[in-house]
C-alpha cells in the first residue's frame, strides 16, 4: 500500500475514535440533561408552592393590620367605657365590659 493510503486509514481510524468519544459525550450529556430537566421541573412545583404561601400570608397579613387598626379604633382611650364593675377576684375577666383586671 502506498503511504497516502495508509495516511488516510490512520486518519479515518483517528476519526472513528473521535466519534465514538463524542458519542459517548453525548449519551453522558444527554442524562446529564434528564437529570436537570426533572430537577427544574421540582423548582418551579416548589417555586408555586412558595409563591402561593406568599400570596396567602400577604393577604392574611392585610386583613390583621386592618383588624389591628380597627380594634384600635375601638379601645381607644376616649372609647372605653368607665370600669365600675366590681373586683371579685384577682385577674378577672369583667363580663359587662371584657376587660381583665
Amino acid at each position: 500500500m502506498s503511504t497516502r493510503v495508509v495516511g488516510m486509514q490512520e486518519r479515518i481510524a483517528g476519526c472513528v475514535a473521535q466519534l465514538q468519544q463524542l458519542d459517548e459525550q453525548v449519551v453522558s450529556l444527554k442524562g446529564e440533561f434528564e437529570s436537570k430537566k426533572g430537577l427544574e421541573i421540582e423548582l418551579k412545583n416548589s417555586l408555586a408552592k412558595a409563591e402561593a404561601t406568599l400570596t396567602a400570608a400577604s393577604s392574611l397579613l392585610g386583613k390583621l393590620s386592618g383588624e389591628k387598626s380597627r380594634w384600635e379604633a375601638q379601645v381607644s382611650p376616649g372609647s372605653l367605657p368607665d370600669h365600675s364593675c366590681p373586683q371579685s377576684t384577682p385577674k378577672a375577666v369583667c363580663k359587662r365590659c371584657m376587660i381583665v383586671e
